[in-house]
């Protein structure tokens, strides 16, 4: 199935499948994407600055994913 296959189907759904599709769409996209190196900056200082053990794992899982996406 080619994408414009893909988004004639879209079209014939329901606004509220659609949306659903979007958001996932925009989930999946978010995931893929890697963060610029001024993004990066800012999450290493935070990491950095971070005492909170959940907040440094949280950081550190979010400089990896920004770095090499995934």
């Amino acid at each position: 199935m080619t994408a414009t296959q893909i988004i004639d189907e879209i079209d014939c759904l329901p606004p509220t499948d659609v949306e659903k599709i979007v958001t996932h769409a925009n989930e999946r996209l978010e995931e893929l994407r890697q963060l610029s190196p001024e993004a990066l900056g800012v999450l290493l200082d935070q990491f950095i600055e971070a005492t909170d053990p959940n907040q440094v794992e949280r950081l550190r899982l979010a400089l990896t994913h920004g770095f090499y996406g995934r």
